[in-house]
């Protein structure tokens, strides 16, 4: 409940007055004496909508006398109210009126308050996306108001729900955020809980996240954390966070930390944590090259996300797996992964790019198995209708690949160019590199173009050596870069059998 119910610190006076003002021709009693009324009334299930009748009264006495300061407290109080009924059509309506008025009367508290408001309604109606924006938004005004504490607490709603949605980027500026307004009104508590979700969410990106730094900051703000009873969890987070620090270095002693983590996590039926401990599980058991543990700990998480309602992207348990499945050939279980994961992104209200992007790994799986036109049928109908956005590197490769089988040499080019193009922006990596540009060399072979072929065989060659990838550097050295019959000599011009001597 916000503050708004105290709005002028209202009299909690006899109902009978209450009701003498409403009867009176004095219309600003009447509104006043309808408030008064709906706070005592308050937000108790049996009492709910008399309390709604009460509010929505008053609102439309000071809306018609342009009473605009009671008119927006009255606002969001109804809000509050649609928003425990869970109205959200009322709500929204509500929160935008609320947020027009606020605007007017230069109310940035309010103004926050009800975009706070949207973004918890978008949240309760699985609108995820729409949720942390709203989140952000509000933040950001609580800010320039400096009401710090709410600040903080709708910048951290926004940070959880971009780490479950898997946006870790967006997770760890909004985290940051909190930090950096929590320190500014030096409250202890909350700047403990958001330095515990921003090491757990670096943890988790970077790996770097040194935890003998986290147990000395816990030590030297013991007493005091103790004193200032941080919220649950806070301390588990950087005990999570270094769990998933040592994933990679000492996969044996995280695993440990997971699996405690999971038996409490079950004991105390929180279910993110669940899905975390199981998350961290697979990671650990992939490290120790335990692919039959790692499987079934993904398949948990999936299992697990099919049955609950939860703002979490299965993507983090599906992707490791899917590699694993591509690098052993098992395309066709990768399909079903991927479709499995789609359908719980769809039940997730996920966006409309991250369902495109399970597409595509759904016909990238398919591509893999099926003969070249169903391959290629595949790819492009889960193409978007206009390539914006850089598409994934993966998905350009295997597209590109699927053009040259279905010998649409030009077709198949074009989308190598646009790789090589893109790639060079975001800097990929050596091996998608080398990849790309074998490819390109080939299908310009094929059209004759063996001086351009030669170039980028040469390309290829030298990323391949990098990388030790000396088979590969090995089959493009013989193909196209060592003499072939019918080449002229550098020197001479001289036309030979393909050996220079």
């Amino acid at each position: 409940m916000s503050d708004f119910w105290d709005y002028r610190g209202w009299e909690r006076r006899e109902e009978n007055n209450n009701w003498q003002d409403i009867q009176g021709d004095n219309l600003e009693y009447r509104a006043d004496g309808l408030m008064n009324l709906a706070m005592n009334n308050g937000l108790e299930d049996d009492s709910l909508e008399k309390t709604i009748v009460y509010l929505a009264s008053a609102n439309d006495i000071n809306r018609q006398i342009e009473r605009l300061p009671e008119l927006l407290h009255g606002l969001l109080a109804l809000g509050d109210c649609y928003l425990k009924q869970g109205k959200a059509d009322e709500v929204r309506a509500v929160a935008i009126e609320a947020q027009k008025i606020a605007l007017e009367t230069f109310n940035d508290k309010a103004r926050a308050y009800a975009i706070h408001m949207q973004g918890y309604n978008s949240f309760v109606t699985k609108n995820y996306n729409e949720a942390a924006h709203f989140a952000i938004n509000a933040g950001e005004i609580y800010e320039e108001a400096a009401s710090y504490d709410e600040a903080c607490e709708v910048y951290m709603a926004a940070g959880r729900l971009y780490r479950w949605r898997g946006e870790r980027a967006k997770s760890i500026d909004a985290f940051e955020r909190a930090l950096a307004v929590a320190r500014i009104e030096n409250s202890l508590e909350n700047i403990v809980h958001a330095k515990a979700w921003l090491a757990f969410v670096q943890a988790r990106v970077e790996r770097v996240v040194d935890y003998e730094t986290i147990a000395a900051t816990l030590s030297q703000t013991q007493s005091q954390m103790q004193m200032a009873k941080p919220k649950l969890g806070t301390t588990r987070r950087y005990e999570l966070a270094y769990a998933w620090n040592n994933v990679d270095k000492n996969p044996a002693e995280a695993l440990k930390h997971f699996d405690h983590w999971l038996e409490q996590a079950r004991f105390n039926k929180v279910i993110n944590d669940s899905v975390e401990a199981m998350l961290g599980r697979q990671y650990c058991f992939a490290h120790m090259f335990a692919n039959e543990e790692m499987i079934k700990a993904a398949l948990s998480v999936l299992a697990t996300l099919e049955d609950i309602e939860a703002t979490v992207d299965p993507l983090e348990a599906i992707t490791p797996l899917s590699g694993f499945y591509f690098a052993t050939e098992q395309f066709v279980e990768a399909e079903q992964l991927w479709v499995r994961g789609k359908a719980i992104a769809e039940k997730n209200n996920a966006s409309v790019e991250t369902l495109k992007y399970y597409d595509q790994m759904i016909a990238m799986s398919i591509s893999e198995y099926a003969e070249p036109a169903r391959a290629l049928s595949a790819l492009e109908s889960s193409l978007p209708k206009t390539v914006e956005v850089p598409l994934p590197l993966e998905f350009e490769y295997a597209l590109a690949k699927s053009y040259a089988k279905n010998n649409r040499t030009t077709e198949s080019l074009i989308v190598v160019d646009r790789a090589l193009e893109n790639m060079a922006e975001d800097e990929k990596g050596e091996l998608e590199y080398a990849e790309l540009h074998e490819l390109k060399c080939e299908l310009l072979a094929k059209q004759g173009n063996l001086l351009a072929a030669k170039n980028e065989a040469k390309l290829s060659f030298d990323a391949y050596l990098r990388l030790n990838q000396f088979e590969k550097a090995k089959h493009l050295n013989a193909t196209y870069l060592l003499p072939q019959p019918g080449d002229a000599h550098p020197e001479t011009g001289a036309i030979t059998l393909g050996n220079w001597g």
